[in-house]
């Protein structure tokens, strides 16, 4: 079953700030130090935000790397937030590693994947949402990508997770659930850390750190691997998923007919 995966800029974090006087900040790998005339919002807001999902290996190399990039007197509670949440998700990682490690070592990933690329509001989310119907393709939802590393196990709790999202995308107000396709670049994000071309939608003010990654020309070969093996461990996760899935539906029709049929 091939992969639908779409990636653009939508999104709705808020975190990090820091840039030289024009908006833009240097290219050089280090964080800006001049302020830039922004008006901090939603400081006290923990929804949507992308890194949720982040695990604690993760975070602490982002704030290796870029921890002087962050405003810690602003949104000191959103770095109190992303701290907690990677040791929650470490932790609940290694049940799924236990629990599917083998399955997802052994899965085979489709030879022929369907990748979707477009700028922002250009329809990649709708032309994803359209492919998500067809039963051929497999694709991330938003549960799977805001928590790769745990959502196998998660998945029968995802109820208590839906305060995490509001019921609407912030950016066009359409409908979102645990349920929606989603980005599969989020996910490399939490996993990451650091390396992902989405990362200027938490990284506002020192977005030009991250240009190389669109492209990767330029960028360093670990980073490169980083971002690599984390999509293809996700993509062979999420495919997992979908068996498990569907094997789980196959037991429950199987059920059902000798109940009807004993």
């Amino acid at each position: 079953m091939p992969s639908a995966t779409a990636g653009n800029g939508g999104g709705s974090g808020r975190v990090l700030v820091f840039a030289d006087s024009s908006g833009a900040a240097s290219s050089t790998g280090r964080c800006s130090t001049a302020t830039f005339p922004l008006q901090p919002k939603h400081r006290w807001s923990f929804k949507n935000h992308f890194l949720t999902g982040i695990t604690l290996p993760a975070w602490l190399h982002l704030l290796r790397r870029y921890g002087s990039c962050i405003d810690w007197a602003r949104f000191w509670q959103r770095a109190l937030f992303l701290s907690l949440m990677s040791a929650i998700n470490s932790l609940l990682g290694l049940v799924d590693s236990q629990l599917y490690g083998r399955k997802i070592r052994e899965q085979e990933l489709h030879p022929e994947p369907v990748i979707i690329l477009g700028h922002p509001r250009t329809g990649t989310t709708h032309i994803h949402n359209l492919l998500a119907l067809d039963p051929r393709f497999a694709y991330a939802r938003t549960l799977h990508a805001g928590f790769p590393a745990a959502f196998l196990w998660m998945e029968r709790f995802k109820w208590a997770l839906s305060g995490f999202i509001d019921p609407t995308r912030p950016m066009d107000a359409m409908p979102l659930t645990l349920d929606t396709p989603a980005e599969d670049e989020i996910a490399v994000s939490a996993l990451t850390g650091t390396v992902s071309a989405y990362m200027p939608l938490v990284f506002m003010r020192d977005r030009r750190l991250f240009d190389r990654f669109y492209t990767f020309e330029g960028a360093a070969e670990r980073d490169f691997a980083a971002w690599r093996d984390a999509l293809l461990w996700f993509l062979k996760v999420n495919a997992a998923a979908e068996s498990l899935s569907a094997a789980a539906l196959l037991r429950r029709v199987e059920k059902r007919s000798r109940q009807l049929h004993g």
